[in-house]
């Protein structure tokens, strides 16, 4: 994209505090994951209170995911990428009542578009992002990908539908907005 996607701006407010809204309004503390290089940035527009700074020493939204687990590692975490703006509160109850109507079968649980995993929409338990941390202290991660780690782990999948594929657009490029 050519920029920080957080930053991008949508009817005056960031794609950042869009996500966050959407999170908030399904009564959950939002939170983000940024680099050093982002923080003052961040912070700036969101306050310091909602930001975890990447600790981890690899790249990428796993680097993220497990920073914010170390700082909150009672907590399962509710994970919606920025970028994907289209996403519809519709969508993200559906996921959060699979989640209660399974809660403690899975460790993961993700939308699958066609057999692939949708890994930046999902709720990744305490105890399976344990898992994955201890992997990592244990120099045993073989990879560092999302997708890598939903397929290692116990993952529970909602296939999307047709209409429902529409909203995980991915906006890498400026002309698609």
């Amino acid at each position: 994209m050519g920029t920080d996607k957080g930053l991008i701006r949508k009817n005056g407010k960031s794609w950042a505090q869009i996500a966050a809204e959407k999170i908030e309004n399904l009564n959950f503390q939002a939170c983000f994951s940024v680099n050093a290089e982002q923080f003052p940035i961040y912070s700036e527009l969101l306050g310091e209170e909602l930001l975890v700074t990447d600790s981890v020493s690899i790249h990428g939204p796993l680097a993220g995911l497990l920073s914010v687990h170390n700082v909150y590692p009672h907590h399962d975490l509710f994970i919606l990428a920025c970028d994907l703006i289209d996403i519809s509160s519709t969508l993200l109850n559906k996921i959060y009542v699979e989640f209660r109507n399974r809660e403690g079968e899975h460790d993961f649980f993700v939308f699958s578009n066609d057999g692939n995993f949708e890994p930046l929409l999902g709720i990744y338990t305490r105890e399976g992002l344990q898992k994955l941390a201890d992997l990592y202290n244990l120099n045993q991660l073989e990879k560092h990908s999302m997708k890598y780690i939903l397929e290692i782990g116990n993952t529970f999948t909602i296939d999307l539908s047709e209409s429902e594929k529409e909203l995980f657009t991915n906006y890498n490029n400026p002309e698609l907005l």
